[in-house]
């Protein structure tokens, strides 16, 4: 018993010592989020949080065209998910934050002062109030591309409706 609790905690500790996380209560903040990836599954948006003390963790967000299982046939859309582990939902170390938990709360209070981050300036103020009064995705991304937002502005455009959903639902 002794010999495999040692294992664990080497496996632990090697884990640390790469700069990996086991969970998203180990980040400490501020934090910046990085090496961000669209997935051509019907959006899903793949990046890396990185903390202050040198340790990260992947995450991403699923794409709208995810399947939908058979036992949810029926009971309208669901909210896009969020992952950690892993920069898709379908690679290893993938897990799956329940909408609402306490995990998810962190990623999405770590997710929002890194997207407020991205538009601190007042030239963004107008954008993020144009944005919020359409529901389209297609429309969000019509304004943002008007504005000539880079690619990772865009991205952090898409996961802050998810956000403002999460906050106000």
């Amino acid at each position: 018993m002794l010999r495999y609790v040692l294992v664990i905690a080497i496996v632990n500790y090697a884990a640390l010592a790469i700069g990996g996380v086991g969970s998203i209560d180990d980040l400490q903040c501020p934090c910046l989020v990085g090496g961000l990836e669209r997935y051509l599954d019907g959006g899903t948006i793949g990046g890396e949080i990185n903390g202050s003390h040198g340790e990260q963790l992947e995450f991403c967000l699923e794409g709208l065209g995810r399947p939908i299982g058979i036992e949810e046939l029926g009971q309208g859309p669901r909210p896009r998910q969020f992952f950690v582990g892993a920069k898709h939902p379908d690679m290893d170390g993938a897990v799956a934050l329940v909408v609402g938990s306490p995990e998810e709360l962190r990623l999405v209070e770590i997710l929002d002062a890194w997207v407020a981050d991205q538009f601190e300036s007042q030239r963004y103020s107008g954008l993020l109030a144009e944005v919020d009064a359409v529901a389209e995705r297609h429309e969000r991304l019509r304004i943002a591309k008007a504005h000539d937002l880079d690619r990772e502005q865009i991205m952090a455009l898409e996961i802050r409706s998810v956000l403002i959903e999460r906050k106000n639902g």
